[in-house]
């Protein structure tokens, strides 16, 4: 194939591109919300050390709320953004039956996350 062939070639892929690249412009203008699943893909998680943080806490059915493939109840209801950080924390007491602080609530849901492989 000669040169004039193959910047031929060039251009008509550039062309391409550059006009796929402006329908994706488009359609991310309607774009309100994006969200990601963090948790397993971008970042490493600890299940075992989390369960027995909330276990330590006095949550015996952690296991059952932390299935290895899904959250239960209001840990799901956390990560989907149907409760506040407050009202988790309020439920994981009112679970537990006895006062846990903030703190200890966060550092157990806390111990979940190990990094960014």
């Amino acid at each position: 194939m000669n040169r004039e062939k193959i910047e031929e070639c060039y251009k008509w892929d550039l062309s391409k591109i550059y006009s796929s690249i402006n329908n994706i412009r488009e359609d991310i203008k309607n774009v309100r919300n994006l969200i990601f699943d963090l948790g397993g893909v971008l970042l490493d998680l600890n299940r075992p050390r989390c369960i027995e943080q909330f276990r330590q806490l006095g949550l015996t059915d952690i296991e059952r709320m932390l299935d290895v493939s899904h959250q239960q109840e209001f840990f799901l209801k956390l990560e989907t953004g149907q409760i506040s950080s407050d009202e988790f924390r309020d439920c994981v007491r009112h679970h537990i039956g006895r006062p846990v602080s903030d703190e200890a609530i966060d550092e157990a849901w806390d111990s979940f996350l190990v990094g960014i492989p």
